[in-house]
């Protein structure tokens, strides 16, 4: 009797097509003010998963390098093997080519996978507290770029050998001093992950192929980014990379580490364009179906 009481006594929260509007710039406002109020939280889920993510591992966090790892002496052992045709990358070794890529592909494919099953994987959180479920996708994606830093620091030893120990025929691997740019370049990157991820989210929790049906895209997509291979130069091949957001974004990464500009500047402001309206399309649609998320996760 008292548990059917105490449910009697719970408000009621009814949503109508006539309920409060905002001006979208008021909105946006209310909506970074809640995100912001809710830090703490999301730092908390951070950190819970940082510390249970490893804790009965017995390498802990070397996982988090070797796949690249892995995956870099495969590419490197067909690659002189001549099983594969690619050419020399221009201004770094392929090995260190190769493992650059690999870091900056894991913040879009390891960050979407992430932010596609945050809410499915909090399913009792969602279904029982009230807050901002963009919190969960955040956390998600911060806890990939985590395992993007511990692998940054390998690329930084890589780069560090070949610079000091530069390869036959070669002149030493030089890092430009616009590398300073590098985390302006791959922010956009990041606002594409995350916005294609609430949108991805809400799908996963609709319709749980949708985890499934990723995993099979990023692989196809992995080979169509220049990271085994260097930046096509011939038609139709090099539109194929000027169209792709991800390409460009990891093209002018490489412009800024080595070359010290980047060379294709009208691909990379399109990328930017539209890594941005992907970003707060998805985050508005996230908002407005965050009523719905508890009955349907």
């Amino acid at each position: 009797m008292d548990a059917a009481n105490n449910r009697a006594k719970l408000p009621e929260v009814v949503y109508e097509p006539g309920g409060e509007r905002l001006a979208a710039l008021d909105l946006w406002r209310r909506i970074f003010r809640e995100t912001w109020g809710a830090r703490e939280l999301a730092w908390g889920l951070l950190a819970r998963d940082l510390s249970v993510r490893y804790r009965q591992s017995a390498l802990g966090y070397f996982w988090a390098i070797a796949p690249p790892i892995g995956t870099t002496l495969l590419f490197v052992y067909l690659k002189d093997e001549s099983f594969l045709k690619i050419r020399d990358p221009k201004h770094m070794p392929y090995t260190a080519y190769l493992l650059f890529g690999l870091t900056i592909w894991q913040i879009f494919m390891g960050g979407l996978t992430a932010t596609t099953q945050s809410l499915v994987q909090a399913g009792n959180l969602v279904s029982k507290i009230n807050f901002p479920r963009e919190c969960l996708v955040f956390a998600s994606f911060g806890g990939v770029l985590c395992d993007v830093l511990i692998r940054a620091a390998l690329v930084t030893v890589v780069f560090g050998w070949y610079a000091a120990h530069p390869m036959p025929n070669r002149e030493p691997l030089e890092v430009a001093w616009t590398i300073v740019f590098l985390p302006l370049v791959l922010a956009p990157l990041m606002l594409l992950t995350l916005g294609l991820g609430f949108l991805l989210s809400l799908c996963h929790a609709l319709v749980r192929d949708t985890a499934t049906a990723l995993s099979v895209a990023l692989w196809l997509l992995f080979f169509l980014v220049p990271i085994i291979y260097p930046p096509p130069r011939h038609w139709p091949k090099v539109l194929v990379n000027d169209l792709n957001p991800v390409s460009a974004f990891l093209t002018a990464a490489h412009d800024v580490t080595v070359v010290g500009e980047i060379t294709r500047p009208a691909s990379f402001a399109m990328a930017c364009l539209v890594a941005v309206l992907v970003f707060f399309l998805g985050w508005r649609v996230f908002r407005i179906a965050q009523p719905l998320l508890a009955e349907r996760v």
